[in-house]
């Protein structure tokens, strides 16, 4: 492979900036901006989703709470339309 050829495929990937799909949804009349999460955010909204959960044997591990997942996500995805503001956090909870 030459090194040109190397050069463009890293900028054709991740030398390329990050563009995210979005879609504009009505909920009763008002248009909601709902965008497609990066790896980071998604990691972050499936972290926040976990329950610490302890075992007969008292050993703690983490189990996914999937309400927590889906309404995690919902906050991580909605956005005022053409705006980078989030219209939930955390306290919306």
């Amino acid at each position: 492979m030459t090194k040109s050829l190397k050069d463009k495929i890293r900028a054709a990937t991740v030398g390329k900036r990050k563009t995210f799909k979005s879609e504009i949804v009505s909920f009763d009349g008002v248009d909601i901006e709902v965008r497609q999460l990066s790896l980071a955010a998604r990691r972050d909204y499936m972290t926040a989703s976990l329950d610490k959960v302890t075992d007969s044997k008292g050993n703690e591990t983490q189990q996914a709470n999937l309400l927590k997942l889906q309404v995690n996500a919902v906050i991580a995805s909605s956005y005022v339309p053409g705006e980078d503001t989030l219209i939930f956090d955390e306290t919306d909870f």
